[in-house]
């Protein structure tokens, strides 16, 4: 038996090398086929793990429970269309927890709400006369309060030189009004808006501000609130930014999630109204449009290699930027100006005496030659002196959003600090979202807190008191506004005493009249709690044994995994394996599909040299045997070939990393890089497969050659 099978392997690769060109081109074929099995399995498995970790590293965690009467699904990153999900709550998120940390493989629940809100922006003459109040406020302070009369005299001059700054904006949008004249239809209005513009302009306007700044601080006071209630409304708000935040417990939070990092500022303790903004967020969207545009010149020009020739949104950008100067100027506080000026008066060549606003115009006009060295000298000068975010860390911004019955609510919150995710600071995906306090979270969907409940108590105790009718917690609002049949027509209705905020009692009323009824224990609510475990091996069955803790205790809520919570990102990882899954069937098809064509030809090829071997006594089985083992040695040869080259390149790749050319890429990748994993013995198994497709594919043309008869074979001609 032995013997013969050498006499067999011997014989096929004797005709291996008898036709080499076709055996080369077979065999290529399996070598790049084996070769793209091997490389394309590893590398879409590594992005595959590495999605799954950017998902799970960040906010997915290893499961998601939330309220199973839920209207939608629950979408870590946002729905198909971004707007709000109906997911329930979870009134008690800690004694849930409490019962699912009793689970062994636990290792922390993590309460989380998400919701969209934005943040409500003013425009540059808000800043300007918010300056202009400041400098007022200083150079009216008395001398004895002031460290010496230079710097009494600095703050005069600071103040002149804002309201020329002023002036010059005012004729900008006075211009900007003219523009708008020729086009509008209601020309009387634009015809007063232009009025009120060039009155706040006038030299008057000015010279009585500097009377009144000097003997009538009430008169100037009427002069700052005309400027903020009559000329700054007339440029219009900014289009306001969108932002989706989290409510969470951030100490729970940060020692759940490894890859949370703050990079700038801290939550103090005891702080309950803090607000963590993403970083990439941060530097996008609240950063001063100037410098961020600066930052994308850097990163696509110095780190992509792309210029404003071959990069339609560089160039873009490039045209736009000086447009930006006055946005700068405003950010640049007097004392840096006046560092600034003969600086740059310098560096673009230009003579003493130049306006500063003429100077940070012509060094914002910039081509693909100069760009990447403004930018240099735009860091190192510039920006240490600028104000580079609308909101700073230490500061108060309002967000806005509304609540579950429809309401718009501002809550005031304290920028605690900047925060990412470790590697995936380039992501908008891992980088969109903003921590909040839960309690934060809470007030913004419109659940009371315990303070607000115990101001409402005593704004009903006080109300009580004046004589006006309180409000039942179980009557409508209808019967509250309109009355009932219970209710007297002729009742008097007195009203309610004054208080010193009389807003806070008229938002505070609104949510007593629209959340009484659901408050259960609200001070622990939560819209989903994360679940992660100690070791994600244990993922296998655990879902099972979370589902049957939480019906145990009596809890009516849904677990689902981090692919099903991560709503289309996660469908993107299903995509991802499903490719896997078609490329490994396509190349293993049109492998088999090669080699049985070719393997037909080549019997066809040979009909004298098999009937010859029939003619001498070879059995069909030996003819067989033959053809398998030429296709067997071939293949092995080749696919093993392949599987050891895609090996070398696989720790190749893992040692230099393939680099992620965009931001959805990063995500992709887990970080700015992918260093795929190492697996030894995957593409052998792979090649592996491929051969036994191989020998399988090679069956019916063997078996076809084995039962051509001998005197048939002999007839054909060469």
């Amino acid at each position: 038996m032995l013997a013969m099978l050498r006499i067999v392997l011997g014989m096929a690769v004797q005709n291996i090398l008898l036709h080499r060109i076709k055996s080369l081109v077979v065999g290529g074929i399996l070598f790049f086929g084996s070769l793209l099995l091997c490389v394309g399995l590893n590398l879409t498995r590594s992005v595959e793990r590495s999605m799954a970790e950017s998902i799970q590293g960040s906010v997915g965690a290893d499961f998601q429970i939330y309220d199973k009467k839920a209207r939608d699904k629950l979408a870590l990153f946002g729905g198909a269309f971004f707007g709000r999900e109906e997911l329930g709550s979870i009134q008690d998120w800690t004694t849930v927890a409490d019962s699912v940390s009793k689970l062994e493989g636990v290792k922390a629940v993590v309460p989380m709400g998400f919701e969209n809100g934005f943040l409500g922006r003013g425009n540059d003459f808000d800043n300007l006369f918010q300056k202009l109040r400041e400098f007022t406020r200083l150079v009216r302070v008395p001398a004895n309060a002031i460290a010496d009369q230079s710097s009494t005299e600095s703050q005069s001059t600071a103040l002149r030189e804002h309201i020329e700054l002023t002036r010059k904006n005012l004729l900008v949008l006075k211009s900007d009004l003219e523009n708008e004249l020729a086009i509008t239809s209601d020309k009387p209005a634009t015809l007063a808006r232009i009025a009120t513009v060039e009155h706040a302009a006038s030299e008057e306007f000015w010279s009585q501000f500097l009377k009144h700044l000097a003997d009538s601080p009430q008169e100037l006071e009427s002069d700052l609130i005309y400027l903020d209630t009559r000329v700054a409304p007339l440029a219009g708000d900014k289009a306001p930014v969108y932002l989706r935040y989290m409510g969470t417990e951030i100490d729970v939070f940060a020692k759940s999630f490894s890859r949370f990092m703050i990079s700038q500022g801290s939550i103090e303790p005891g702080q309950t109204k803090w607000i963590l903004l993403p970083e990439r967020f941060y530097e996008r969207e609240i950063k001063n449009i100037a410098a961020s545009s600066f930052d994308k010149i850097v990163e696509t020009m110095r780190t992509q290699g792309l210029t404003p020739e071959n990069s339609p949104e560089l160039a873009s950008i490039i045209g736009q930027l000086p447009n930006q100067y006055l946005q700068l100027v405003f950010a640049i506080p007097p004392a840096g100006r006046a560092e600034l000026t003969p600086k740059l008066a310098e560096h673009l060549g230009k003579p003493d005496g130049t306006a500063f606003e003429d100077l940070v115009r012509e060094f914002l006009t910039i081509d693909s030659r100069n760009a990447l060295s403004r930018a240099d000298w735009f860091a190192a000068n510039i920006a240490p002196l600028a104000k580079l975010h609308e909101i700073e860390v230490g500061e108060t911004l309002y967000m806005r959003g509304y609540t579950r019955t429809g309401f718009l609510k501002t809550l005031p919150l304290k920028v605690a600090g900047i925060y990412s995710f470790k590697g995936l600071q380039r992501s908008d995906l891992a980088g969109s979202t903003a921590l909040v306090s839960l309690e934060s979270y809470r007030e913004l969907y419109g659940v009371m807190s315990a303070s607000n409940r115990k101001e409402l108590d005593e704004l009903t105790r006080s109300v009580e008191v004046s004589g006006a009718r309180v409000i039942d917690q179980g009557s409508s609002i209808e019967d509250a506004l309109f009355g009932d049949s219970s209710t007297s027509a002729a009742a008097p209705s007195a009203a309610p005493a004054p208080t010193s905020h009389p807003e806070i009692k008229a938002e505070t009323k609104r949510e007593a009249m629209t959340d009484t009824q659901s408050e259960m224990k609200t001070d622990q609510m939560a819209i989903n709690l994360a679940v992660i475990l100690t070791d994600r091996s244990l993922a296998r069955g655990f879902k099972q044994k979370i589902e049957n803790q939480l019906n145990d205790a009596g809890f009516d809520l849904q677990v689902v995994d981090w692919k099903t919570a991560s709503g289309l990102v996660g469908q993107l990882v299903t995509a991802l394996t499903a490719v896997l899954l078609v490329s490994v069937f396509v190349i293993l098809v049109v492998g088999a599909a090669i080699i049985n064509n070719s393997l037909m030809m080549s019997t066809l090829e040979r009909t004298r040299e098999i009937g010859t071997l029939r003619a001498i006594g070879a059995s069909r089985g030996l003819v067989t045997g033959l053809f398998l083992s030429e296709i067997l040695v071939l293949a092995a040869i080749a696919v093993y070939s392949g599987a050891l080259v895609s090996l070398a390149i696989n720790i190749y790749l893992n040692k230099v990393g393939i680099p992620a050319g965009g931001d959805f890429v990063v995500f992709l990748f887990s970080g700015p890089r992918l260093f795929p994993f190492v697996a030894p013995i995957e593409p052998f198994l792979a090649a592996t497969a491929l051969l036994i497709v191989s020998v399988i594919s090679s069956a019916f043309p063997a078996r076809f050659a084995s039962r051509i008869q001998p005197a048939v074979a002999m007839q054909e001609k060469e």
